[in-house]
């Protein structure tokens, strides 16, 4: 793959788990304390699987403004790693990699 191209979704991926780990912490805990209540309640689930199909989609536009070859898989793989990257990011302290970059 290309320098560029890894360069380029490098600094994506920075971009997106930075908002996460910052400005947008509140609104992420918030989804994922829906999240874990919708594990409870199985209409829940239903009423915000839309929120879910709307990250693969937004994260594979993302990946396409950036210039990066996308396609299908690589976008389920790169929003799927995000997704497990968010927990980490909503409990990290100071000695987080983001914070100790600020």
């Amino acid at each position: 793959m290309p320098a560029q191209i890894v360069s380029a979704a490098a600094a994506m991926l920075a971009g997106l788990l930075e908002n996460l780990a910052r400005p947008g912490r509140p609104r992420m805990l918030a989804c994922q304390e829906l999240r874990t209540e919708a594990a409870r309640k199985p209409w829940l689930a239903a009423s915000i699987d839309s929120i879910a199909a709307a990250d693969f989609t937004d994260f594979e536009h993302a990946q396409h403004i950036a210039g990066l070859p996308v396609t299908p898989q690589r976008s389920a793989a790169i929003t799927l790693a995000l997704h497990g990257a968010i927990p980490q990011l909503l409990a990290g302290g100071p000695r987080h990699p983001v914070h100790r970059r600020a």
